[in-house]
Parts: structure tokens; sequence; C-alpha cells
């Protein structure tokens, strides 16, 4: 039976990734949660930490070239594995746009 994730919400996938880090055993920190003022200046939603990798997600239902500057930021972080996950097509100008980020994203 298929998962129609296009049918959930941002925060509801940030939940279900949030609950599947710790399961992994990750310590998680659900920036959009506790702390969304930072969730612009760290690029992300989440921050996952495990023996000493870090992990940094940021989800977006449909991007737009308003979501460019948070993705750019993930893109610039620190983290050893930056995850961008969206649910519906990303809009002409955001996917433009991301070409010009020079550090490679897996999404």
């Amino acid at each position: 039976m298929p998962i129609y994730w296009d049918k959930f919400s941002e925060i509801e996938v940030q939940g279900i990734l949030y609950q599947h880090f710790l399961s992994l055993d990750y310590k998680v920190d659900w920036i959009h949660f506790i702390e969304p003022y930072k969730e612009k200046k760290l690029g992300c939603d989440l921050v996952c930490r495990k023996n000493g990798e870090t992990v940094g997600i940021a989800v977006k239902k449909k991007p737009g070239i308003r979501d460019y500057e948070q993705v750019k930021k993930l893109a610039q972080k620190n983290y050893d594995r930056k995850l961008f996950i969206y649910l519906k097509t990303p809009s002409i100008s955001f996917t433009e746009k991301l070409e010009s980020i020079p550090v490679r994203l897996k999404y």
C-alpha cells in the first residue's frame, strides 16, 4: 500500500523523521518545533547527532523561491550529512536557484 507523502504537512513529516532518528539512537533537536525562530539561521528543521556525526534536515511541502535562503544555509552548514526533503515538485524558480548552490544536498 503506497504512502501518500504529499498529504502530510511539513510538521507531520518532521515528526515522523524525529521518531525515526530517535529509533536509530540519534539525539534529535527539533528546531522547527522548539525554536522556530532559529530555523532559518540554522538552515534546518531537525538536527540529529550520533557518535560524532551530525545530520541537518530541512523539510518543505512544496519549495518555492522564498525557501531558497533556508536551503542555502543548510548547504553552508558544517553538518556531516545534509538532507533536503520535499513532498511536492518545487517551483521552477526554486529549482533554478538550487542549482547555484556549490555544496550538494541529498534530496
